[in-house]
């Protein structure tokens, strides 16, 4: 538990690192990774968890108390909490092709409806009793190569929506507040601040109140807003070539809160035309699993190619001085915080850190989670560089993200023991 300025803040890593879909598994990475980084670093205080839970599990865990139950107890004989569900990927994430299949089911199908609630009701039941708000982060919307329209927007936000009355019953009833962290990513219904901004006024607000407006009144939008929000990936809007610190303004202009923050860092080519070196390097960052959009930017063109393999096996070679001639690439492939690349190929790192601390100067969220899920595709050389074990990079990612904390004077609290 951290202190910046007058609001107390979490901290934990994304557990979808780990290949788990079922308590056993869970149980076991929690010990042999997520125990030794809590004793590492907060022995005085407590380390919140940030769980992946498949919909597989979830339908475990719902059918028996006594496995939740099992949870529960662990979680609070070693000191840990529970605050935020990663509620992106509905199956299997690991070990097969995943890429486009992670935007399945979309907003525009009930499953995902019905993904959302069985967490929402899971976290609610996990929270410590000293603990009022949990976040879940999820995709915003569908892959928008596939579904994009004005009518898609509007499915998509009257299906959204059907969580606020959810939520906000199930507030009522446990005291609970539960929010749902829609999440921009290239390639998916939301990409960019602007189209944040843009479906929250034009599109989630008016069907809003038109649906709920008798029910809420004039607190619609801010009911809304209470349950329904963004979670900020800062390697995604990185991507994007954005000013992370102005994003993060705008959408607080613009009245939409930021449930969660996932801390991650992306590639960056720059001066592709002089640097050679840097493309072949890159060409070692593709792998078969998961989906790494690549962005290319000229002056203030951006132009978006679905995957880094499709870019190398067809797009570039038909036209590599087009490409050669942008400013810089970047992609979409969560490396470790605390990675900064060679002269040739760099990270996003700088981005990452100013986003910080305009996210703890601004107290735009409480929830905090480092999200580097790709240590197992990441190119032989560079992973032997940058970690032992798994443990290590992971330790290796706190301490980064600590020192920033420090830097910007959040200090680490001593906490009781979870009630």
């Amino acid at each position: 538990m951290f202190r910046s300025k007058s609001q107390s803040i979490v901290l934990s890593y994304c557990a979808n690192i780990h290949p788990a879909e079922d308590l056993e598994t869970t149980l076991a990475y929690l010990k042999t990774h997520t125990v030794p980084i809590q004793q590492h670093f907060f022995s005085e205080s407590r380390l919140g968890l940030g769980l992946w839970i498949s919909s597989h599990f979830a339908q475990e865990l719902l059918n028996s108390p006594e496995k939740r139950e099992q949870l529960q107890d662990f979680t609070r004989e070693q000191n840990l909490f529970h605050f935020t569900f990663n509620g992106f990927p509905y199956g299997s994430f690991h070990g097969q092709r995943v890429k486009e299949k992670v935007f399945h089911p979309s907003w525009l199908e009930p499953e995902r409806l019905f993904f959302l609630k069985d967490l929402s009701f899971l976290l609610s039941q996990f929270l410590p009793k000293n603990a009022s708000k949990g976040s879940i982060s999820t995709l915003s919307g569908t892959f928008k190569p596939e579904h994009h329209s004005t009518d898609i927007l509007q499915k998509i936000a009257r299906q959204q929506l059907e969580m606020v009355p959810f939520l906000k019953e199930l507030e009522e009833k446990t005291g609970k507040q539960i929010a749902i962290a829609l999440e921009p990513e290239p390639f998916n219904t939301l990409e960019t601040t602007e189209e944040v901004i843009t479906y929250f006024h034009d599109y989630l607000f008016p069907c809003a109140k038109e649906t709920y407006g008798p029910l809420f009144g004039k607190k619609t939008e801010e009911t809304v807003t209470r349950y329904l929000g963004i979670c900020y990936d800062t390697c995604h809007q990185a991507c994007q070539f954005e000013d992370l610190p102005e994003s993060l303004l705008r959408l607080k202009n613009a009245g939409i809160p930021i449930h969660k923050v996932q801390l991650s860092n992306a590639l960056h080519l720059p001066s592709p035309k002089h640097n050679p070196a840097g493309i072949e390097k890159l060409k070692t960052f593709q792998e078969p699993v998961y989906l790494h959009q690549l962005i290319g930017k000229r002056q203030n063109h951006r132009d978006r190619v679905r995957d880094l393999s499709d870019f190398f096996e067809t797009i570039y070679p038909k036209n590599p001085e087009y490409w050669n001639q942008m400013e810089a690439w970047r992609v979409h492939f969560h490396v470790p915080l605390f990675y900064r690349g060679s002269d040739e190929l760099q990270t996003t790192q700088k981005d990452l850190n100013l986003a910080i601390q305009t996210l703890l100067s601004e107290e735009l969220t409480q929830h905090f989670e480092i999200e580097t899920y790709t240590w197992d595709v990441i190119p032989i050389e560079e992973r032997q560089k940058l970690r032992k074990t798994l443990t290590d990079g992971l330790i290796r990612e706190f301490e980064y993200v600590l020192e920033q904390f420090s830097k910007n004077q959040v200090l680490c609290i001593k906490t009781e023991r979870i009630q």
